[in-house]
């Protein structure tokens, strides 16, 4: 590449590079690329297409095709993502958020009064993108965020920071070996629930690059909410709920396990596939 490179040459070029090295979708690629790099909108792709880049900025896309080729995900690659409309910074100690966990944070702010002053806890926070979601809905209410992971919990507070979310506390603690002191009107998780065999059977672009200690506890799937059942009851206030993402072989064991403790529902995901567990204690 040089500086006579334009975008529209660039984009045409980097389409079919992509292709021939059996990238699925590559338009989509380059394209996020180029504006990543440039900090561009889309529309200027086609506004601006004659404009040429820069030795630096050739450079910078050179080194993301090469990252792209190698299979790590393209979030990683841009560095950034966005989830129920707000920016994440996203890195490789945190999960990428995906689609059915925004179904998730949608279903919380359409059934919970976000006018409300209510104490909210978001476990295993990763990005952030769960708890600062739902901070932004719920400006009267305290969210607490919590992971065992350090570049989780610095995660979480950058995103924070850059989404100017005020009413959100951030901290380290591990939830299967402590429990915080302060009750909560909602428990909110997507826990570790992919089992080792099923880690082990994982596309590439996943186990390679998302962190393992956020998608298997190591064992059957099921440590976390083993931990939930014992100690919701503890932590939720008298007629709290709370709310956890997990397998779709898992729902309805979930539901026969904890109902014997709280009052419980599967809810569906877009796909009809039973994706999460609502709870509330019954105490």
């Amino acid at each position: 590449m040089s500086n006579e490179w334009t975008i529209g040459k660039l984009q045409n070029w980097g389409n079919e590079y992509l292709s021939s090295k059996g990238i699925e979708n590559p338009k989509l690629y380059i394209d996020s690329i180029i504006t990543n790099v440039m900090n561009l909108e889309r529309i200027d792709l086609y506004l601006k297409f004659d404009l040429p880049l820069n030795q630096f900025e050739l450079i910078e896309i050179k080194d993301k095709l090469k990252r792209i080729i190698a299979k790590e995900p393209l979030q990683y690659v841009l560095g950034e993502v966005e989830f129920y409309g707000l920016k994440y910074k996203v890195n490789s100690s945190v999960l990428i958020p995906r689609p059915e966990t925004e179904e998730l944070v949608d279903y919380i702010v359409n059934n919970h009064n976000n006018n409300s002053e209510l104490n909210i806890l978001d476990i295993g926070c990763g990005s952030g993108c769960i708890s600062i979601s739902i901070a932004s809905k719920f400006k009267n209410s305290k969210i607490y965020a919590i992971d065992v992971s350090d570049g989780a919990v610095k995660t979480t507070k950058i995103n924070a920071e850059l989404n100017d979310i005020k009413n959100i506390e951030v901290y380290k603690l591990d939830i299967l070996k402590v429990i915080p002191k302060t009750k909560f009107d909602i428990i909110i998780s997507n826990p570790p629930y992919i089992s080792t065999d099923e880690f082990n059977q994982l596309d590439e672009n996943v186990s390679k690059y998302e962190p393992r200690i956020a998608l298997t506890d190591e064992e059957d799937g099921l440590k976390f909410f083993r931990r939930f059942y014992e100690v919701f009851s503890d932590m939720l206030k008298s007629d709290g709920f709370f709310y956890f993402e997990n397998s779709f072989e898992q729902g309805e064991l979930l539901k026969k396990s904890f109902e014997k403790k709280y009052i419980t529902e599967i809810i569906k995901d877009i796909n009809g596939i039973n994706r999460f567990l609502k709870g509330q204690n019954k105490s």
